[in-house]
């Protein structure tokens, strides 16, 4: 999983084998949760992605809403009203509280501490290079956020 060469074919099977799993788990969830026959929803489904509306019409859902009413729901049906705060989990950390916290405590001496800076600033320029790499004449990209290296 690397952005600064070709995939192999090898490595796009790979990949095509895990959307396909995850496509399958989804459409079963879907059928399950929804109790439509798995067939009507890869009908349905064939990789698209519907409006709310459109979604509502095929049985998809059972009413419209964001996030939030869907949590007013989620706790009207547990009892608790309007009784209960959010808390998102994990907490998102910007690059400047990951080194902060990579650096404190005592767990990590100086020397310690000196090797996670270094590891940190040598996997940053290896991703520059590989962003340097990219020649689309419109400057669009995308990129997962992830890397694996295999050594």
């Amino acid at each position: 999983m690397t952005i600064s060469r070709p995939k192999t074919p090898d490595e796009v099977a790979v990949y095509q084998s895990m959307v396909d799993w995850a496509y399958n788990q989804f459409i079963g969830r879907v059928a399950d949760g929804r109790k439509l026959d798995r067939a009507k929803v890869e009908e349905i489904a064939q990789g698209r992605v519907w409006s709310g509306s459109e979604a509502l019409k095929l049985g998809l859902v059972d009413e419209l809403g964001g996030l939030d009413a869907a949590v007013q729901y989620a706790a009207q049906q547990v009892g608790l009203g309007n009784q209960y705060r959010i808390v998102e989990y994990p907490r998102k950390m910007e690059l400047a509280d990951f080194i902060n916290e990579a650096m404190q405590g005592p767990q990590h001496p100086a020397s310690a501490r000196a090797g996670v800076v270094e590891k940190l600033t040598t996997d940053v320029k290896q991703q520059l290079r590989a962003v340097e790499q990219f020649n689309d004449r419109q400057g669009v990209y995308a990129r997962l956020p992830i890397e694996v290296n295999l050594h």
